[in-house]
């Protein structure tokens, strides 16, 4: 079993399309397992987060569920969200904005992480507990990249250290944890290794330090530096 220098087996986090809920991953049925990842963000959204925190505002709390999943994986900031709200209709001032994405925090749906070096509350990124919940509500084909990301996050979270991630213009280190930088992409290729090894290149000019490098893939269409990773030894394909 491959692991990303930290002594976390990384394989089983990365089963599936549909995530990685035991009931989803035994039924052979695809509508039955959209039904169920339906039936659990409904359960999640009405009974975890609406009914226990007497959420008043039930259209707001489903769009910021709704704008949470969508930005899986990506920088988010409460003020942009707030002006999206506004010009819809929304009437709720930022605050509330925090306290409502806070309440799916606190349920264990969603994780946040910040950007290196930048006070809490500024830009973060998002990431699920279960990419199977971005799936089912995005009506597309799969988006391999962001459940590996999904998974490599949880990977390094049981680690118990804390996370953190770095952009510098379009440049971007997926996460930093301890001494350890690591890169998520699906598949290595000429195209896109000078982009990825840019993020490692920029941090460490910027941060300069006795950094460890990790390049987590899932393919490689050409030979990777000393420090790829190849996430794709778990049994069972991608289905």
């Amino acid at each position: 079993a491959y692991d990303i220098g930290l002594g976390i087996p990384a394989e089983p986090l990365f089963r599936s399309r549909w995530g990685g809920f035991p009931e989803v991953v035994l039924m052979e049925s695809l509508e039955t397992k959209k039904h169920l990842l339906k039936g659990y963000l409904d359960t999640m959204l009405l009974r975890d987060v609406i009914e226990k925190n007497n959420v008043q505002n039930v259209p707001l709390m489903e769009k910021i569920l709704s704008r949470a999943i969508r930005s899986f994986t990506k920088n988010f900031s409460i003020h942009k969200w707030y002006n999206e709200f506004k010009s819809m209709g929304f009437k709720a001032s930022k605050d509330t904005l925090y306290l409502y994405l806070g309440y799916l925090i606190e349920t264990g749906f969603l994780c946040v992480i910040g950007e290196f070096g930048r006070s809490q509350g500024t830009a973060r990124k998002i990431y699920l507990i279960d990419h199977g919940l971005y799936e089912v509500r995005r009506n597309q084909g799969p988006d391999l990249g962001k459940s590996l990301e999904n998974a490599v996050y949880f990977s390094l979270l049981s680690e118990g250290r804390e996370l953190s991630y770095y952009q510098d213009g379009s440049s971007e280190l997926d996460f930093i944890v301890g001494n350890r930088i690591v890169q998520v992409c699906h598949t290595l290729t000429d195209e896109n290794l000078t982009r990825e090894m840019s993020g490692f290149d920029r941090f460490e000019k910027k941060c300069p330090s006795e950094w460890k490098r990790a390049l987590v893939v899932l393919e490689n269409d050409i030979p990777g530096p000393d420090y790829t990773i190849n996430f794709y030894d778990f049994s069972g394909p991608v289905i």
